[in-house]
């Protein structure tokens, strides 16, 4: 089959990870459109157009159809069946009915679960009694809620009988399952790209830290033996291939010993690769959109030794010093994103700090140093 050359591709979502697309996008000589209902969104500080609408409004999608050779998303919690009003007359990558599985998480976990990816014990959840059943049987569990649920707003741990009740408080009626609780190493990540043509391409194995399920730093690469880091790239190689179409997959990981097992799968670009920018070859955004466009993947090697990303999160009250804060290269190897959103919430992802270097030690010093001048708190 010829590849048509795509030369503009529309974005559902446009927020930061929208902008570093279009940022990417300038390279490649694509034009983006975004869909978004904030008002100068961070997508449109980079150039690409804006449609500001709702994400469920039909009629807005259908003119970023019109406007698209390809459509993607920034994030999963879309309406898809407001994308489905639009299947026939574009390009949708990755796939909804990936999107749709991946949506709902214990579907994701039990889907990839029949296609022989190692994703822990996972179990169904109808009513109260099925948690005090499971916690008679296994002890401590976490809860989570399947739709909706990023950045750790979904889950509740159970260490007590006591907690059940207040977990049915926090979720009321929403649509639950459990997983044993896991006594893991570390938590890894590996961004992994399919093209239009099947082609697969892997990043580095990242190690990621969490605080308050929110990710704050990543280090690259993760210190892990080579016969790990192949498991955690063989994993996220199978995730991507047990689903249709083209992109970039964020698959998240626990490691055990030399156990590598699912955490869980984003159909996107991610916060655990925004070290591509300046630490390897081509960029995850970059990356993805090369993948959605029917261009050659391009090379995921790191060029330097080492890279530490961190998360710049709003508090309360507002920080003036990152709100004048400029985005590029503050000394040589470290490097701001700042997102221009207009509303600062507390724990609401602003901007992140990514320094790349000759190790993780003096990457992460440097990271955190910066980090600490720009928001009064380490």
């Amino acid at each position: 089959t010829t590849v048509m050359k795509v030369k503009k591709v529309g974005i559902v979502g446009g927020g930061q990870l929208g902008m570093m697309m279009a940022e990417a996008a300038k390279n490649l000589g694509i034009q983006v459109t975004v869909l978004d209902p904030t008002p100068n969104c961070p997508a449109s500080h980079a150039g690409a157009n804006q449609i500001v609408a709702s994400f469920t409004d039909t009629a807005a999608i259908a003119t970023l159809a019109q406007e698209s050779d390809v459509l993607t998303y920034e994030f999963e919690h879309i309406d898809v069946s407001a994308l489905r009003t639009v299947e026939d007359q574009v390009p949708i990558h990755p796939s909804l009915d990936a999107l749709e599985t991946i949506q709902n998480k214990f579907l994701q976990q039990d889907f990839l679960k029949q296609h022989g990816v190692d994703v822990g014990d996972i179990y169904p959840i109808e009513s109260p009694t099925d948690i005090e059943k499971l916690y008679d049987k296994v002890g401590s569990i976490i809860l989570k809620s399947s739709l909706n649920s990023y950045d750790g707003k979904g889950n509740w741990v159970v260490c007590s009988k006591s907690d059940i009740q207040d977990a049915m408080d926090h979720f009321g009626d929403a649509s639950l399952f459990a997983e044993g609780l896991i006594d893991f190493e570390r938590e890894l990540a590996v961004i992994v790209a399919r093209d239009l043509q099947g082609n697969i391409a892997t990043y580095p194995v990242v190690e990621t830290i969490h605080v308050n399920n929110i990710c704050h730093q990543v280090f690259s690469p993760a210190n892990i033996d080579e016969r790990v880091a192949k498991k955690a790239k063989e994993l996220a190689t199978k995730v991507h291939e047990s689903f249709e179409g083209a992109g970039v997959f964020a698959v998240e990981m626990f490691q055990l010993g030399d156990r590598v097992i699912l955490n869980e799968v984003a159909p996107r670009v991610h916060n655990s690769g925004h070290l591509t920018i300046e630490a390897h070859a081509t960029s995850q955004f970059e990356q993805h959109l090369r993948a959605i466009s029917g261009l050659p993947l391009g090379d995921t090697e790191q060029t330097k030794p080492a890279a530490t990303m961190m998360n710049i999160l709003a508090s309360s009250p507002e920080p003036e010093k990152f709100n004048q804060a400029k985005s590029g290269e503050i000394e040589p190897g470290l490097y701001l994103h700042m997102y221009n959103k207009a509303e600062n919430k507390p724990g609401r992802k602003m901007g992140h700090i990514t320094c790349v270097g000759d190790t993780i030690e003096e990457t992460k010093a440097r990271a955190e140093a910066l980090h600490a001048q720009l928001t009064d708190e380490v």
